[in-house]
């Protein structure tokens, strides 16, 4: 989104009642406007500038030519109050200055004339608000409504106007102060922001004597829309009623019968699955459900696992309990453990186990899941019904009937509408009366349907105007953005093609829609994007909408589909049945829409902005990249490209980088063949992941069957086939070790004959034969590394980690050699160059750094090892905390060197609270705790 920038302006008159408290409420404003937490704006005028205190006529033009020429330039977003006195005359309305008279309209400042010479001369900003707190205020929406509308229609632009009063007298800043409040404290809402619209009726409340009103301008008109993306502040009070979008859903809710069966089945039921066919009112129904203390996520096409889990967390972190809850989890589980797991285990479920009280997850759209995060995300929701400790936590999903549920859940099928309550939404969206009668038929009780109808239905004289087909109504909504309704609208039909390819649900970062839309049309502004999201409205979720951090999407998938077929009489059969209600055929839509065009637009743009091989996680297009990119690739029939994507772009979790190969590869198998190039790289990866998960056996299996694929389809000297020798040699833990030793030397010729001595698959090969070597005499292992070094140094550099990890593994077999000294030495010179290298709390220096404790005490340097231990144990607790279990352990070898350190009465206490926490953290039966209660039971013996 463009820059926001603010002016507030407040005015005494000479000529008026003098307003005591104006200078107070109009800094008080500017303040929550340039607060970063609230506003978030930049001062509008070029010296810094957003407040301007009782200016002369001459200095107040000037500041708002200023502030909208700069904002145009820029293409910002430009809000602008006024709190004062002003008059209206017959053609205008007028801001007065020090020096003003009503009397003399000269001496004031005539909005509605400069407004009409800035904005036709200055017309590229991104939406203006203009806020007035003066009397007679009013008169600048009557008086200037014709005005408005022809700025809107000449400039093309959007712009609101929000008022104190009507024809009346405004209370002395009143509403200033009113509105600086309103801001400042937020609203009970589930809205993350105010905009003009939203605080209009809160104002009113809080002004019972004035009449606050507000006006939206587009393309000419005035509007019932506003745009979400003109919020005035962030909602510093927003209340947590599931995610935004299901608030959305809310805004004409109509409860039903079956609203409150549900609601009572609740009360008894863990978990709970509401379905139906699409339409059917299941996430409105899950939103009028939700209440402040569950945790809710709303599936899109570009979910992935990771995203679900951090969407729960942000939720569940506002439990006071729940960030104990992680820690407490953490400490209990290993880290070999941990790194096994996916990050909706890691995240949600583990530290779930933990949490004492209940909490109920909420997951809206099963069936939207993408074949990637499908399997994992139900793996993850089955462990509620199964796992013990998590018997407290319930679950509320909807899907479309048919999808697969979570195991033991209890299925709630929702049912059609009644008649009247149809009719009494559609009275709520006022609808004429007399097209009730056949939009309740054509529903047929399904509230898709009913919205699409109510959505196009102001200002028909018959019924017979009605759209014939749901696709229809889409169409007519769809023409209503355009910008002009006669012409055809090329940015229009750009935007639906990435939307349209993108899917459902608020998934997709506005500034990717935005280097998508450019690539299909070319260059253009920003605001041009931004003003037909606005027309969009009804057909589009937003969220964070006017932020860097907006996500856009269409607002069912019944719409994707639409846009992405032009079967439309399927798509209504599939709803409706066949549509022989005599209604006048639709004429086919203009739009040029072909998802393929913006499947590749997207994938282009990712590849740009988020290079293969670039991490980074967290980051929105990363985020976005990692889960939907490789589907783009596929749909825009670039099929090849989704290899190399998936092998550069991974997960932050070695679980989920398995949940992604293991979804991909039968697709890739059935579009390639199994013994492909394309499926046997994808194959290698499978084993590959599935071995850093901790499953070394099932990936041996997936490796030695690839092996024979590989060696047969590409030879025996390329290199997966190579890499996949490898692999088996390494993790063929069983077999015999001297076998293994002899392929690994016929490895690494082979290697050296392809690539020479110093590459890296060379020096890998190498690694593993002296790591074979080693398991049977330390000394031969330690003397083939030592005969590698000064190649992998050379090759690769001396501080790369790889020829770090080579020094630390020649101090192992030195250690088990029995040459403690000379380990000790050795590594001691090593560990400055792996903490230049690595952070401190990298596995690979703690792992050090306990070895050279442990090797400083067998050279019977007791007082230093207990020192390295003390320094390493402050080291781990600041990182992990106190009670994790590797910080146990340490603590545990702590208590052993203060013994040897002849320390004996403070070794045992520390070892009574090693055990005790061991006993806390690990369990009763753990081996780390019944070795600290043996080693206590001798001590307390002896």
């Amino acid at each position: 989104m463009g820059e926001r920038r603010c002016l507030h302006i407040g005015s005494q008159c000479d000529t008026q009642d003098h307003l005591s408290r104006l200078r107070r409420v109009v800094t008080d404003l500017d303040a929550v406007f340039r607060d970063p937490a609230l506003g978030g704006c930049r001062p509008a005028l070029a010296d810094g500038v957003s407040l301007l205190l009782d200016p002369g006529a001459a200095a107040l033009e000037a500041a708002l030519r200023t502030a909208v020429a700069r904002a145009s330039a820029d293409g910002a977003t430009l809000f602008v109050t006024f709190t004062g006195h002003g008059f209206a005359t017959g053609s205008d309305f007028h801001l007065m200055t020090r020096g003003s008279s009503a009397s003399d309209p000269g001496s004031a400042c005539a909005l509605g004339e400069l407004l009409s010479e800035l904005l036709a001369a200055h017309p590229h900003f991104d939406g203006l608000v203009l806020v007035l707190d003066a009397c007679e205020s009013g008169h600048a929406l009557t008086t200037l409504g014709d005005v408005f509308r022809e700025v809107a229609r000449t400039t093309g632009q959007r712009f609101e106007v929000l008022v104190s009063t009507g024809t009346g007298t405004a209370s002395a800043c009143a509403f200033t102060l009113a509105l600086g409040e309103l801001l400042r404290s937020g609203a009970g809402t589930p809205r993350p922001s105010l905009t003009a619209d939203t605080a209009l009726s809160l104002l009113r409340d809080r002004l019972p004597g004035q009449r606050p009103d507000h006006r939206m301008f587009d393309r000419g008109s005035e509007v019932p829309y506003s745009d979400p993306s003109l919020w005035l502040a962030l909602n510093a009070a927003r209340t947590r009623r599931g995610s935004e979008q299901l608030a959305d859903l809310l805004t004409w809710y109509q409860p039903t019968a079956e609203a409150g069966t549900l609601a009572r089945r609740l009360d008894y039921t863990r978990v709970l699955a509401v379905t139906g066919p699409a339409g059917q009112g299941k996430s409105s129904l899950l939103a009028s459900l939700v209440n402040d203390r569950d945790a809710v996520a709303v599936v899109t096409a570009a979910t992935t696992p990771e995203s679900v889990a951090g969407t729960l967390v942000r939720d569940l972190e506002r439990l006071p309990e729940f960030p104990d809850a992680i820690g407490a989890f953490l400490r209990s589980t290993p880290d070999s453990e941990l790194a096994g797991l996916d990050a909706l285990h890691a995240r949600v479920l583990g530290p779930l186990g933990h949490l004492p009280r209940p909490v109920r997850l909420v997951v809206d759209g099963l069936d939207q899941l993408s074949p990637t995060a499908r399997e994992p995300a139900l793996a993850a929701l089955d462990a509620l019904s199964s796992d013990a400790r998590l018997a407290h936590v319930s679950l509320l999903v909807s899907a479309r009937t048919g999808t697969r549920l979570p195991r033991g859940a209890e299925e709630f099928a929702l049912g059609t509408a009644t008649r009247d309550e149809v009719s009494a939404y559609l009275t709520r969206r006022a609808v004429p009366r007399h097209l009730h009668d056949t939009v309740v038929a054509r529903s047929d009780g399904n509230w898709l349907v009913a919205r699409a109808y109510a959505d196009v239905a102001e200002g028909l004289d018959t019924a017979a105007e009605l759209p014939g087909t749901l696709g229809a109504a889409f169409d007519r909504a769809l023409d209503g953005a355009k910008s002009r309704p006669d012409q055809e609208d090329e940015l229009l039909d750009a935007v639906l093609t990435v939307l349209a390819a993108a899917g459902p649900g608020p998934a997709l970062p506005v500034s990717v829609l935005l280097d998508a839309v450019r690539l299909l049309t070319g260059p253009g502004p920003a605001r041009l994007v931004h003003d037909v999201l606005v027309r969009l409205q009804g057909l589009l979720v937003r969220a964070a909408p006017g932020t860097e951090q907006e996500l856009v999407g269409l607002f069912h998938a019944r719409l994707a589909e639409h846009l992405a077929t032009t079967d439309d009489l399927d798509l209504y059969e599939d709803l409706m049945g066949p549509a022989d209600f005599g209604a006048p055929a639709a004429p086919a839509p203009r739009r040029r829409i072909r998802a393929a065009d913006g499947h590749g637009a997207l994938a282009d743009v990712l590849n740009a902005r988020v290079p293969h091989g670039a991490q980074g996680h967290g980051t929105q297009p990363f985020e976005y990249a990692l889960a939907a990119e490789p589907e783009h690739l596929w749909q825009a029939g670039r099929k090849k490209a989704v290899l190399h994507g998936l092998q550069c772009r991974t997960a932050a979790r070695p679980a989920d980088n398995l949940a992604r190969w293991t979804a991909w590869l039968p697709r890739l198998t059935d579009t390639f063949g199994r013994r492909s190039e394309e499926s046997l790289a994808a194959r290698l990866q499978l084993s590959t992941h599935t071995e850093a998960v901790g499953r070394r056996g099932e990936a041996l299996a997936l490796a030695r069957e690839l092996a024979e694929d590989c060696r047969a389809v590409l030879g025996p000297r390329h290199t997966a086939t190579l890499t996949v020798r490898h692999d088996v040699i390494r993790w063929d833990d069983g077999g015999d070790l001297d076998r293994r030793i002899e392929h690994a030397h016929a490895l690494v010729a082979e290697v050296r004959q392809i690539h020479g001595p110093e590459h890296a698959d060379t020096l890998g090969a190498q690694q593993t034969v002296a790591w074979l070597l080693g398991a049977n005499d330390p000394a031969a292992g330690r003397a083939y590394l030592e005969d590698m070094l000064p190649t992998a140094t050379r090759a690769l550099g001396a501080h790369d980690a790889r020829v770090l990890q080579l020094r630390l593994n020649i101090t192992y077999r030195l250690n088990e050699e029995g040459r403690h000294e000379d380990a000790r030495r050795t590594l001691a010179e090593l560990l400055p160059d792996m903490t230049a290298r690595l952070p401190p709390h990298h596995r690979s220096v703690i792992t050090a750094r306990a070895n050279l404790v442990e090797l400083t005490a067998a050279c019977g340097l007791h007082r230093e090892a207990l020192s390295l231990c003390a320094e390493l144990l402050s080291t781990m607790e600041g990182f992990y905390g106190d009670e994790h279990p590797d910080v146990l352990v340490v603590r545990g070898n702590h208590a052993a060197h203060l013994l040897r350190a002849g320390r004996r009465t403070e070794a045992v206490a520390l070892l009574r609270e090693v055990a005790a926490a061991q006993s806390r953290v690990l369990g009763d039966t753990h081996s780390s705790t019944v070795a600290a209660r043996t080693i206590l039971a001798r001590l307390d013996g002896g």
